[in-house]
């Protein structure tokens, strides 16, 4: 089958529909095959003293890692972890309810120590857990394999505890808590807004001590850090004042201070300050990250800010500083940045050779000491000397590039390697690694920034576009492209570049059989795929520099070349051949012939080479035909074209060999020593040559504006069948059709002299665009594509779903409409290819990026565009028809769409954590609406449809995710700015 020659960028589907009778089908299953959502949020970061590195996350769907995929229906949490050049030593997913992971560390041999969070009784490597109080948590000990050691529970936290580890494996433990602690032998009840708390956990996982900090107003930890000779260092906000010991640190006119507290290996607090006092109007301080010397004092990363009323308006000011605090008190400032800049640091680490690091995001311009960084949005790594203040020694963004990049966590490890976690707008490239568009990220510096590796270990934004689809026997057979890493068959897909050509098997019940891929480091896309008697497969389309198909290597000669394969029945790659020049060339559809000889069709520019046959364009782009025996060897070439932009969608072969090809020219064009002229724009074209590739006749269809053939068909008799567009008037002989809006669809008759027999018409007041066409040995056929609004076919009128809808229609040989269906959801839908069974079942492929309706039943998309099977009969007509809406548990968001305020409702069944956040569609954090306990009952929240910078958001479709309880609720939304 042929696709439109611009659709690079869909996701493939397969659909089964039952026979061709009057009777309307109906769905009778529904299954997704392939896509997940890009949901995985990275939680904690860390490297240890060998350059391993520790990921801990939670993700939703499929994500891959190395080259093992891992997928949950729910949120679930996990720990991988990566040598030393980023290859996985082992993951862990965890299968237990309602557990958060909030901070990892690291001991001198390996070790790994895990902090998390959990809200009801739980088993965890075959040990009992109670629950204690409102919150709870443990701290896991695992082996450097990733062997589980021992754990540890306590009751009675707050929100946020962190953790810190010292060499020898030592657990510091500090947060906040609320109610009842249950950390010693006797319960400590915090006062009525929340208390601080420190604990240590000797190498056996036992408590060894614990001190209650308290606190008047409430508190929040902010870091927490261990030296060498095991004191625990600890930094955060305060409301109205905080106690530590005998000592109190009290905030004048009840405001907030920044505190630091030093407490040694037995418990005793041995230093304790705030950075300083103020009061509301005044200004305030917030601590970031702490980090000990060698001499038993530290140093504090954080943010002064401060404000002042001009003109009636409050404007707000920071800077980002760097202090000194000596084991005695003496107070060293190392560095400040001007107040005019949008610096928000994030962790700062001590290197292997005494210099601090300061790690974190910027927008716009940022300077530290002479070094300027410039971006929208971006990230900051900049090495500051410890003896000489304000003696920044390098500033850089590691992650260069127009687009904007966001990052996560970083880790420092003893050697200076910086290990670093970001997501990016567009592709970006350091050194050898290249990020996919809206992609997460994990790449690793060598202590001179020079980037050791970098890995998409999760799947993330995906495209799998299923463009061309085939029946062998028994088994359907599709293929496409994708972008990201994805899963198919039980296969993980890895993407080398812009997007990977894959193929793939299905047996007739939908179910994935195997899967492989193909590419290389540019856009690869296969368009059209073909079936021997021996059930080989041959699959074209293009390629963009190098593309690797199983042990064969293709190196384009220009922008990108046309490639042609061979797969045997179990998915192996036995040969691959390609063809071009400096330009863009690509293969548009082949089909094999009675002899077995491929015959293949598309476009080329300029000079091009078929093995020892050539062709030069006569204008932008040329059409080409040529024929490739089945152990890859050129037999022939022919082409023809004009001055304008000609090109050929799809072919068909005739009982004798000869040939139909069809496309659309723009201006004169010659194909041999025939001619023909287009009346508008382009034109459909429609040409027969004979076997040797000789043109036989030329025919042409259309108006004044842009019309096209997108797909062709032969019946028995030898009779053509074309599909395609048009827009205003289309004429074919004297046939003349009206379009009914933008863009309607055509459906048009020839004999086998090429004289038109007739043609029909069919659209809405949108875009209506036609994507295939399948016709049984008696001339009838269907057509499938996707429409917007409204659609007539005949007598039947199809109402739209959403944005784009499927629809099927099936015509007799006189093209009488005979039925015609829809099916879709609120987002956008397509139907790519149709192809009629013997058995007069119809396969269809094609795309959906939303919540999906066939009557039988709802599919929410796992990713960013799916791929499902399912299967429509005669007899199940079902109420596909109509659309309601679907249920999303408790979660109600109104007005939607939205242009200002949305209201989010929802019930909190228990008194937990609640957790509500915006994501976009790549499954992006936006916003973070909610992150705190919340008492049983009925939330209401409302979203101004800003992101966490206060910066307004665009139009688009977003997702708001409710996570309370141990369970994960979620629902579209659309924002519509006016």
């Amino acid at each position: 089958m042929s696709r439109y020659w611009f659709l690079l960028l869909t996701i493939g589907m397969v659909i089964c529909i039952g026979s061709l009778a009057a009777q309307v089908p109906g769905f009778a299953w529904l299954k997704q095959a392939t896509g997940t959502m890009q949901n995985f949020q990275l939680y904690e970061l860390c490297s240890d003293y060998s350059g391993n590195t520790f990921v801990a996350g939670r993700f939703n769907g499929t994500i891959i890692i190395g080259n093992q995929s891992y997928t949950s229906v729910s949120d679930k949490q996990i720990l991988f972890a990566l040598d030393t050049n980023g290859n996985p030593l082992w993951v862990m997913p965890l299968d237990y309810s309602y557990v958060t992971i909030r901070d990892i560390g690291t001991d001198v041999v390996g070790n790994l120590y895990v902090l998390a969070k959990y809200f009801s009784t739980l088993t965890a490597w075959g040990i009992d857990l109670p629950y204690q109080g409102s919150n709870n948590f443990f701290v896991a000990k695992f082996s450097p394999t990733g062997e589980f050691i021992w754990v540890k529970q306590a009751g009675g936290i707050g929100c946020n505890p962190k953790l810190a580890v010292t060499r020898t494996g030592e657990c510091y433990v500090s947060g906040d808590f609320w109610n009842t602690s249950y950390l010693s032998n006797e319960p400590y009840v915090a006062s009525s807004w929340g208390d601080l708390f420190i604990t240590k956990l000797d190498t056996s996982g036992n408590f060894a001590w614990v001190r209650y900090i308290p606190c008047e107003r409430g508190v929040d930890l902010l870091d927490i850090a261990v030296d060498n000779i095991g004191n625990c260092y600890i930094t955060g906000e305060a409301s109205w004042g905080i106690t530590f010991g005998d000592t109190h640190l009290e905030a004048p006119s009840h405001s907030s201070i920044a505190y630091y507290a030093k407490y040694n290996y037995l418990g005793a607090c041995t230093m304790v300050d705030q950075i300083a006092t103020y009061s509301m109007d005044e200004t305030s301080y917030t601590p970031r990250s702490i980090v000990p010397d060698e001499e038993g004092g530290h140093y504090l990363y954080y943010t002064a800010n401060w404000g002042y009323y001009s003109n009636g308006s409050w404007h707000e000011q920071n800077q980002v500083r760097v202090r000194r605090t000596s084991v005695t008190g003496q107070l060293t400032q190392l560095f400040s940045t001007s107040t005019s800049q949008r610096i928000y640091p994030k962790q700062m680490f001590m290197n292997n050779i005494g210099h601090l690091v300061l790690t974190g995001s910027y927008e716009g311009q940022a300077s530290f000491g002479s070094f300027n960084l410039n971006k929208t949005h971006g990230f900051f790594y900049a090495k500051l000397s410890t003896t000489q203040p304000n003696n920044i020694i390098v500033a850089v963004d590691p992650v260069q590039g127009v687009f904007d990049t966001y990052t996560y966590r970083s880790s420092f490890n003893n050697v200076g390697d910086l290990v670093l976690s970001f997501w990016s707008h567009g592709d970006i490239t350091i050194g050898s690694y290249t990020s996919l568009e809206m992609s997460h990220n994990l790449v690793k510096f060598n202590s001179a920034l020079a980037m050791q590796w970098g890995r998409s270990t999760w799947l993330n934004y995906q495209d799998i576009s299923g463009l061309d689809l085939i029946q062998g026997d028994q088994t359907l057979y599709t293929c496409g492209s994708f972008e990201g890493d994805t899963t198919m068959a039980n296969a993980v897909l890895r993407n080398h570049g812009a997007s990977d050509l894959y193929v793939a098997a299905l047996n007739q019940g939908g179910e994935w059989l195997w899967a492989v891929s193909g590419g290389g480091s540019g856009t690869d896309l296969a368009r059209a795929i073909a079936i021997d008697d021996s059930s080989n497969l041959y699959v074209t389309g293009y390629f963009a520099g190098s593309a690797v198909f199983g042990d064969q290597t293709l190196v384009s000669s220009g922008g990108t070349d046309i490639f042609i394969a061979k797969i045997d029945a179990f998915g192996n790659w036995l040969w691959a051949v390609s063809a071009g020049g400096t330009g863009d060339d690509e293969g548009s559809d082949l089909k094999l012939n009675a002899e077995g000889n491929l015959v293949l069709t598309g476009f080329f520019s300029n000079e091009v080479f078929f093995g020892s046959y050539s062709a030069q364009s006569a204008g932008e782009t040329d059409i080409f035909v040529a024929r490739m025996d089945d152990a890859g060897n050129w037999l022939g070439l022919s082409y023809g074209g004009g001055s304008g932009i000609d090109r050929a969608n799809a072919l068909d072969i005739y009982s004798d060999g000869s040939i139909l090809v069809g496309g659309g020219i723009s201006q004169t064009a010659g194909f041999g020593g025939l001619h023909v002229q287009s009346s508008g724009a382009m034109d459909a074209f429609i040409g027969k040559m004979g076997s040797d590739l000789n043109w036989l006749w030329l025919q042409t269809g259309g108006g004044i504006e842009d019309d096209l053939c997108v797909d062709l068909g032969l019946d028995q008799s030898g009779a053509g069948y074309i599909t395609g567009s048009f827009s205003e008037s289309g004429f074919f002989g004297n046939q003349s059709l009206e379009s009914q809006g933008n863009t309607d669809l055509f459906l048009a008759k020839l004999d086998p002299a090429g004289s038109w027999i007739w043609a029909q018409g069919a659209g809405g007041a949108y875009a209506d665009s036609v994507r295939s066409l399948a016709v049984d040995s008696q001339g009838n056929s269907v057509i499938s594509g996707t429409h917007t609004g409204s659609m007539t076919f005949g007598e039947t009128v199809l109402d739209g779903i959403g944005n784009y809808d499927i629809f099927l229609s099936k015509q007799d040989t006189d093209g009488n409409y005979i039925w015609s269906k829809r099916a879709g959801g609120d987002y956008y839908e397509s139907a790519n290819s149709v192809v009629l069974s013997p058995s007069g079942a119809i396969y269809i492929c094609g795309i959906t990026s939303g919540d999906f309706y066939t009557g039988s039943g709802w599919l929410d998309p796992n990713g960013t565009t799916d791929t499902f099977v399912g299967c429509l009969m005669d007899g199940l007509e079902n109420d596909g028809e109509t659309i309601t809406p679907q249920v999303q548990n408790t979660l109600v968001v109104y007005p939607n769409p939205f242009s200002q305020n949305l209201s989010i409702k929802f019930d909190n069944p228990s008194l937990a954590d609640v957790v509500v956040r915006i994501f976009n569609l790549r499954g992006q954090l936006v916003r973070t609406l909610m992150d705190s306990p919340a008492p049983k009952g009925e939330i209401l929240l409302t979203w101004d449809g800003k992101d966490d910078h206060n910066r307004l958001c665009a139009s688009a479709i977003y997702l708001v995710q409710v996570q309370t309880d141990g369970r994960t609720i979620s629902r579209k939304l659309l924002m519509q700015r006016n």
